[in-house]
């Protein structure tokens, strides 16, 4: 009998490993508040500066209206960075239909209405089985009858001025928000 070599004693990385655990049915992501906050903190410094410039009646080549500016441009960085940083909130759809009913419900009741709707292209582009996959016996259950969308709702004129956008990525077991923090946070109390 040969005695087994050293790469059938080892695993190899290719060959079936055991599978992670299945994500939590609600998760909540953060994405990218450095940029919400140096856009904001740009914009109040430039209008702050212009402002202390004209008011105090300083030229803009010197620096005094930049630090005045500064001031009041890494305060409005911060709340516009706590409110307006976008936000993702999933959740697993254990009863799609009844789910589905109380976010068309929630979201008409507070005055979003549905503006477009259309396949989610990036997740649709991706194959669904690749041949290593399909050697080694895990093919991916198909979602051809239900494939992944895309729908944004948007809120009405006045309320556009203080909220943005939700948009819902569904999949066939998982829905994904994304909208700004504020709108994230009241619709995972809601949904909860």
């Amino acid at each position: 009998m040969p005695a087994p070599s050293k790469s059938d004693s080892q695993p190899n990385p290719s060959q079936s490993q055991p599978k992670s655990d299945p994500p939590p049915a609600t998760e909540v992501g953060q994405m990218e508040v450095s940029t919400t906050f140096i856009y904001y903190c740009a914009g109040t410094t430039m209008i702050a500066a212009l402002v202390a410039s004209q008011l105090l009646h300083l030229s803009l080549l010197t620096p005094q209206p930049y630090r005045i500016g500064l001031i009041f441009g890494v305060v409005g960085g911060v709340l516009g960075a706590y409110f307006n940083h976008t936000a993702t909130f999933s959740l697993t759809a254990t009863n799609p239909q009844a789910l589905d009913i109380q976010i068309t419900t929630l979201l008409a009741e507070t005055g979003y209405s549905l503006a477009q709707q259309e396949p989610n292209l990036e997740d649709a582009a991706k194959p669904e089985d690749s041949s290593k996959e399909k050697m080694a016996g895990r093919n991916k259950p198909s979602t051809a009858a239900n494939p992944p969308t895309l729908e944004i709702y948007r809120p009405s004129f006045w309320r556009s001025l203080f909220t943005g956008p939700i948009i819902i990525q569904r999949n066939p077991d998982r829905l994904t928000f994304i909208s700004r923090a504020q709108t994230i946070k009241w619709l995972r109390e809601q949904l909860s």
